[in-house]
């Protein structure tokens, strides 16, 4: 395995958790166009909480979580993993966007991003 590449999958694993809501946010608001709103504001709770309280847990637990693979790995890719994990909060944001824009069926800017 090469090495730095367990928290790309650490990240990556957390980063479906905006995706998938962002899809589910898409087959509710595709079947009933009268919910969006309400199911925009509840997708955008969940999905910030859930990516929250994540965040929260690895900064606080990711260097113990890495220490399990040695020492040196967990001193080196702890902050690239930080990094990676705070991305998440843009993405999801973005992900909950393009799906209300294909709800709408406004692809220009769902191909701009």
């Amino acid at each position: 395995m090469p090495i730095f590449s367990l928290h790309g999958k650490i990240a990556w694993i957390i980063h479906v958790i905006p995706e998938y809501i962002a899809i589910s946010l898409l087959a509710e608001g595709s079947y009933n166009k009268d919910l969006i709103n309400f199911n925009l504001k509840r997708a955008t709770k969940f999905a910030f909480f859930m990516l929250t309280v994540i965040t929260f847990l690895v900064f606080l637990f990711g260097k113990y979580i890495l220490r399990i693979f040695g020492e040196d790995y967990a001193t080196n890719s702890l902050h690239l993993l930080m990094i990676l994990i705070l991305g998440n909060f843009p993405f999801a944001y973005n992900s909950l966007f393009t799906a209300i824009k294909r709800i709408e069926k406004n692809n220009k800017p769902v191909i701009l991003t």
